[in-house]
């Protein structure tokens, strides 16, 4: 579209998201969501032609020709004072509409009164002898041209429309007095930053998982430009790189901007969400550090609620976590090859029954957070996943080498672990070892996520995991010695 000069660099102080969407036949069509400037836009009432009209004007002609116009909407110029109002942000930058964008309300009623114009303009001009008696049915794009007549001698004869085609669209007067606040900057990006670095806590990998997504989902419904920025315990890109959308962001793209640091640990205002974020947070780049989980609080927001994508308006949070992390995250070269040789160990037919006990406080972890479950009860847990008499290998993923032992000592050679360090992300970030814990804490989740048998602690940690998986995996959850079924992943609000 740059290139066809459809769109241009844009340094306007409106931004609306994008999202990009599947048409019937497979392809994908790229959409500006400009529902908050239709809500402030007077509409025009032109009305579509009647059928019954279409078909008294038709008449008694026997020969037809019809034209699809391409791109119809893309020959109408925008008015050069409201190009700034269709401006929307990618991960390229700030662009906007030199030409009429889809989504505009009256979009469709000004394209119609420009047809019926240029019908009215063609009627009576001087025309090849075959067509002069020919009427013309306009129904937005689509062009009927009939008459009486045959074209004589059997030849063919192409009729161009005239310049008189292409005319500047205006956007309509708005209902409400706007102050736009406009100068003479160069082209500039806004972004939201998912941050997590040594200064201060971020939580642990399931926090941070939960800050990502609510930082992109942030993003997305206020027109910023979406990356991540995790350094501790190490950059989070040894592990896991972009997938579909590209959250890198090079520091040179960040020079001279504006900047704001937001931290959302534990809590925060919802009125951050149900009020204008930009212009209560103007400058270029917002660092957030945050381990909420914002989902709902943003899909329900009266300010961006109606700009969520379709895709992440599911009431079950678990959903939306899925499809937005699978949209961020691939694991990297490094990462999936230490996960395909941990699997290569396994048969290929067997089906994983895994569990993750989660301690807290415990002799691995000492400065941990009061502890949830004690070792003496994992003989439980132990008991309920003997019952799967078909799975030949029992998976054990803990925060405690106590039970990892325990798990070893009761299913002998049908466990299997990660085997190797155990470390909590955040609270033990700064020992000499951390990048394995790190690595094996990740190789943890991804495994239990890959699991037919589930059992989850009262953690982010598992639940993550399950909420990643791509598989119809049979989930239950262990707590205080008992184990039941865990459904809140498959109801309908969660």
């Amino acid at each position: 579209m740059l290139d066809a000069k459809i769109i241009k660099r844009s340094r306007s102080p409106w931004s609306f998201p994008i999202v990009v969407v599947e048409k019937k036949d497979g392809s994908k069509r790229f959409c500006v969501v400009l529902r908050s400037l239709n809500k402030i836009t007077r509409p025009i009432s032109t009305p579509l032609p009647l059928i019954d009209d279409i078909l008294t004007q038709l008449g008694d002609s026997r020969y037809f020709t019809t034209l699809d116009l391409k791109s119809g909407y893309w020959q109408n110029l925008m008015d050069e004072k409201d190009k700034e109002k269709t401006a929307f942000a990618c991960h390229r930058g700030l662009f906007e509409f030199s030409v009429m964008p889809f989504g505009l309300c009256n979009a469709p009623s000004i394209f119609m009164e420009l047809m019926n114009e240029n019908e009215g303009n063609h009627k009576n001009q001087q025309r090849p002898q075959w067509t002069r008696q020919a009427e013309v049915v306009n129904t937005r794009d689509d062009v009927l041209a009939q008459e009486t007549r045959h074209v004589a001698n059997g030849k063919t004869v192409t009729y161009e429309s005239q310049d008189s085609f292409v005319k500047t669209f205006k956007v309509a007067e708005s209902q409400k007095n706007t102050t736009i606040a406009y100068t003479d900057q160069p082209p500039r990006t806004r972004f939201i930053i998912y941050l997590c670095e040594r200064a201060g806590r971020c939580g642990g990998w399931a926090d941070r998982q939960r800050g990502i997504v609510a930082a992109y989902l942030l993003a997305n419904v206020t027109g910023r430009r979406f990356g991540v920025n995790m350094t501790t315990p190490f950059d989070v890109k040894l592990f896991y790189i972009p997938n579909i959308v590209n959250w890198y962001v090079r520091e040179s793209e960040l020079l001279g901007l504006s900047w704001e640091v937001l931290r959302w640990i534990d809590r925060f205002d919802p009125n951050e969400v149900n009020h204008d974020f930009n212009i209560n947070h103007p400058c270029d780049v917002i660092f957030l550090k945050t381990n909420v989980d914002a989902i709902t609080v943003i899909q329900k927001s009266p300010q961006y609620g109606h700009l969520v994508p379709e895709p992440f308006r599911n009431p079950n949070r678990g959903k939306v976590f899925h499809t937005i992390w699978h949209l961020l995250m691939k694991p990297s070269l490094h990462f999936e090859e230490r996960l395909n040789k941990f699997m290569s160990e396994i048969p290929k037919t067997d089906e994983l029954v895994c569990a993750h006990v989660r301690m807290r406080r415990n002799p691995t972890i000492p400065n941990d957070g009061v502890q949830i479950n004690s070792l003496s009860t994992v003989k439980y847990l132990w008991t309920f996943l003997s019952k799967f008499k078909n799975a030949s290998r029992v998976f054990i993923a803990s925060d405690s080498m106590d039970v990892r032992l325990s798990a070893r000592k009761y299913f002998g050679a049908r466990e299997i672990d990660t085997d190797g360090l155990v470390l909590h992300i955040d609270r033990q970030r700064k020992k000499p070892n951390a990048i394995w814990g790190f690595e094996l804490a990740l190789l943890d989740q991804t495994v239990l996520s890959r699991c037919r048998v589930l059992v989850v602690s009262k953690s982010g940690f598992s639940v993550r995991a399950a909420m990643m998986s791509r598989r119809e995996q049979e989930l239950f959850e262990f707590q205080n010695g008992t184990v039941t079924p865990f459904l809140r992943l498959k109801s309908r609000v969660f």
